[in-house]
């Protein structure tokens, strides 16, 4: 009786895909190149430069990038991106532009204008940046008529 053995097959090591915010916390806070041969293939230059774009700090130089991701390789890119940011910590993963936390007074004048309008808080923020702040105190005023809060 023949055994068929055959050589075990050695497990692989699994390749953890680094997340395109680590290559954005390398390049704008800890400077130390951790782009190689094994990760090159996430690195996405376009998505450097968008993400970069999305903080105003960084547009012109997001714009300079952009300029040059068709010319230059992923290794001379991200040094070039590295050499033109400054190190500061500005990527986070949940990033949220409207978790700021609003006065209370303007608080209540959403309510209002979300009650009047018909829409979320975020949407009548919109609506009350765009009256001029002048006009503000009459239109809240008003809107206070409107729901018998002020006579």
């Amino acid at each position: 009786m023949k055994i068929n053995r055959t050589p075990r097959k050695k497990k692989e090591k699994v390749e953890k895909e680094i997340s395109i915010f680590e290559f954005l916390n390398d390049i704008t806070r800890d400077k130390k190149f951790i782009l190689n041969e094994d990760n090159d293939r996430f690195y996405k230059k376009y998505l450097i430069c968008r993400w970069l774009s999305s903080n105003w700090s960084y547009l012109k130089v997001s714009d300079i990038l952009n300029r040059y991701q068709g010319v230059l390789d992923n290794y001379e890119f991200h040094k070039f991106a590295m050499l033109l940011i400054p190190t500061k910590r500005t990527f986070k993963r949940n990033y949220n532009p409207f978790s700021k936390p609003l006065l209370k007074e303007i608080k209540e004048d959403l309510v209002y204008i979300s009650r009047y309008f018909e829409t979320t808080e975020r949407e009548s923020y919109e609506y009350y940046i765009t009256i001029p702040e002048n006009e503000r105190p009459e239109f809240i005023k008003k809107l206070k008529k409107i729901y018998g809060i002020v006579k």
